[in-house]
């Protein structure tokens, strides 16, 4: 029998924008709002790390609420502007 693997792809600067969009529209999201039931584990991974690369390009603050549960604030007011300074993200820096 012939065994096949399937690689899934998810783009780190897909994920990144499509956070920028969802914090867009909110004061602040519950961390626990990106990890869904239904995320693979490659999409779960791709979401951790674009809330780090996030942080780090300064465009999300993180924050815990007394109950200990962590928060996405967003630093930008615009989200295209936001979006224009991915454009030098490097994603093969997390390729494997």
């Amino acid at each position: 029998t012939e065994h096949k693997v399937v690689m899934e792809t998810m783009s780190l600067h897909d994920r990144i924008r499509d956070m920028i969009m969802d914090l867009a529209t909110r004061r602040s999201l519950p961390f626990q709002d990106l990890i869904t039931p239904d995320l693979t584990r490659i999409q779960l991974i791709v979401t951790f790390l674009a809330c780090l690369e996030m942080a780090k390009l300064r465009l999300m603050k993180v924050f815990q609420s007394e109950s200990g549960a962590l928060y996405l604030e967003p630093r930008f007011s615009d989200p295209q502007a936001a979006t224009r300074r991915l454009d030098g993200l490097e994603e093969d820096q997390y390729a494997g």
